[in-house]
């Protein structure tokens, strides 16, 4: 049996994280705390789903 990890639902999960905080990393200082930490937050919440 594979491991989590290795499974191409959560590389792929992985890969679109990874992308958004590197993406948020260049919003304008106005928009990083509020726009940037909302984007954050939801793919992490979707990341904890997609995962279970």
């Amino acid at each position: 049996m594979a491991l989590h990890t290795e499974l191409p639902v959560y590389r792929d999960t992985y890969k679109l994280v990874l992308e958004i905080f590197i993406s948020t990393k260049n919003f304008p200082k106005e928009y990083k705390y509020s726009l940037g930490r909302d984007m954050e937050l939801k793919i992490k919440q979707y990341f904890v789903f997609w995962s279970n």
